[in-house]
């Protein structure tokens, strides 16, 4: 390493005729080489110092993280592709939880205008924000950012995973779309992972009764899917080469309610076919059976648990329904009560008026009397 270290310098000093651009491209990759030579100096003290706070209280290995930072941020500060050198200084910075700064390099570098477009400095500052548990948002947008770029990135399934989180409506839409792009790309034309995730995904928005949506989508690449995933020659490969794909991809159109009628044959004859040998071995035979009751007592508990539900929604009107009757005839009694307090009250009064107008008869024929006398 000091015998590269040596070369670089002598590279570095060595001077022939006019300063070219080529020559300023060299000088600047062997400074940049330079800086990762201490940065591999780094890494051998920090492998050799036994604990983490034993190597952060290193000096010999703080000069050479000194000696690498200093290189490498003034390099990766300059427009270019520097992948491996950002990465050495990212690993630096991290060491020394210095979180802020290396976030600070990894946003320069992914979205400075004057850096030539480069997917990779996305998925660096994906991983980092994963690492240090950033929110849900700033990771999808960090992945939306990269999938405008590169639509068949293997982080893709990580976005849709992402978008699923969110139980928003419109990103699980967004999620569909994904989803399905991907698998139109070769490379993950035979990828299982990119299968469920599409299935789960259509299966949830069925769930949430959004498959208009589903449909929709389905309508528009329909003839193209035909021909790229769902034909016969497809199904025979699949039937030789991987029967869970087969299968999940007639999962996938049996959501659909889709009827391509010749590849969903071959799924049906691949489990008559497991049916059969299962029914033939006398192990196997007692392993389906065990299955089977399994799948007969699961369903069982499924509609002893609905029945349950039933009656106790049953138990819950009938309660309801006893309560208003109830409350009917509280509000009856009441009004009666009302009544024939209002009705005593109007006795009580009729008796009073009465009372008092014999009271004043009396009294006229008392003054009556008098006055006879009186004469």
């Amino acid at each position: 390493m000091e015998e590269a270290k040596r070369q670089l310098s002598v590279g570095e000093s060595w001077r022939y005729g006019n300063f070219s651009i080529a020559q300023g491209d060299t000088k600047k990759l062997i400074r940049a080489y330079s800086g990762f030579l201490d940065y591999l100096n780094w890494c051998e003290k920090k492998s050799s110092t036994a604990g983490t706070d034993e190597a952060s209280r290193n000096h010999e290995m703080h000069s050479y993280f000194r000696y690498a930072s200093v290189t490498l941020k003034d390099i990766i500060s300059q427009p270019g592709i520097w992948d491996p050198f950002v990465l050495s200084y990212i690993n630096m910075l991290e060491f020394y939880n210095d979180e802020d700064g290396a976030l600070q390099i990894l946003e320069n570098y992914a979205y400075n205008k004057d850096f030539p477009i480069n997917p990779n400095a996305h998925v660096y500052l994906y991983q980092f924000l994963k690492r240090h548990n950033a929110p849900d948002d700033r990771l999808i947008g960090s992945l939306r950012v990269l999938r405008s770029f590169v639509p068949s990135h293997e982080l893709m399934l990580d976005l849709c995973s992402l978008l699923l989180g969110t139980s928003l409506m419109s990103d699980l839409e967004e999620a569909l779309i994904i989803s399905m792009d991907l698998l139109e790309f070769s490379s993950w034309k035979n990828d299982m992972k990119a299968w469920s995730c599409l299935l789960n995904i259509i299966k949830l928005l069925k769930r949430k009764k959004r498959k208009k949506i589903v449909l929709k989508e389905w309508e528009a690449r329909r003839s193209l899917w035909f021909s790229f995933h769902f034909r016969i020659r497809f199904a025979r490969i699949d039937m030789m080469e991987n029967i869970n794909l087969l299968q999940i991809k007639d999962d996938v159109l049996k959501v659909l309610s889709e009827h391509f009628l010749e590849y969903r044959r071959y799924a049906a004859s691949i489990n008559t076919i497991a049916e059969t040998k299962t029914k033939a071995c006398p192990f196997r035979r007692s392993k389906y059976m065990k299955e089977k009751m399994k799948e007969k007592m699961k369903e069982k508990k499924k509609m002893e648990k609905k029945k349950k539900r039933l009656e106790n929604k049953e138990k819950i009107k009938e309660k309801k329904r006893l309560e208003k009757k109830e409350k009917m005839k509280e509000k009856k009694r009441l009004e009666k009560k009302k009544m024939e307090k209002k009705k005593k009250k109007k006795m009580e009064k009729e008796k009073l008026i009465e009372t008092e107008e014999e009271d004043v008869e009396k009294k006229m024929k008392k003054k009556t009397k008098k006055s006879k006398y009186i004469l």
